[in-house]
């Protein structure tokens, strides 16, 4: 059989059926719209939940330690404290519940690149196979002020232990700010 328009060669192949001519393109353009819904997610979603509780956790955080800042604590007025620690460690744990249910639902993104972004603005890297990063890195700061203020209570603070304690949770909640920003792009 010889086609219209070609070199007089015969094709292998008969022609389409009517029919099947004009399943092509509406059959295609079902097949390119399932593989399309058929993407899967590498990374949870951006919740904006999740960030502007740790935003609003840090704030709170970073506002305790510049009133501690270049001072010293004493065991007879922990009390005074007291509160200060329950609202920051509290709002943590809160936001690490919800960063660990919601992660839970889809992996994480992949850590070496998480990585990259915080040695680019000078932050340690997330540790890998340590669970949700970003609760991961939470929990760190839950545990350093816990820390903290079983050690106010006993002993009191001095200056330099304020601030080795601010660094440490600084940079854990560097990286669990940063995890969350990560996944809004």
């Amino acid at each position: 059989m010889t086609f219209p328009f070609s070199s007089g060669t015969k094709s292998p192949r008969p022609p389409l059926s009517g029919f099947a001519r004009h399943m092509i393109g509406p059959g295609l353009l079902v097949v390119v719209a399932l593989l399309a819904a058929c993407t899967v997610r590498m990374a949870p979603a951006y919740d904006p939940a999740i960030a502007n509780g740790l935003n609003s956790a840090n704030r709170t955080m970073q506002t305790f330690f510049a009133g501690l800042s270049g001072t010293t604590t004493k065991p007879a007025d922990f009390a005074k404290r007291q509160g200060a620690y329950a609202d920051i460690i509290g709002a943590l744990k809160a936001v690490s519940l919800q960063i660990e249910i919601h992660q839970s639902l889809t992996p994480p993104p992949d850590l070496k690149t998480v990585n990259a972004m915080l040695g680019k603005i000078g932050v340690p890297n997330l540790a890998t196979g340590s669970g949700v990063p970003g609760a991961s890195a939470v929990s760190h700061v839950v545990n350093t002020l816990e820390t903290m203020e079983k050690t106010d209570r006993k002993h009191g603070l001095s200056a330099m232990e304020i601030a080795a304690f601010d660094g440490q949770a600084t940079i854990y909640m560097s990286q669990a700010i940063t995890y969350e920003t990560f996944l809004k792009r």
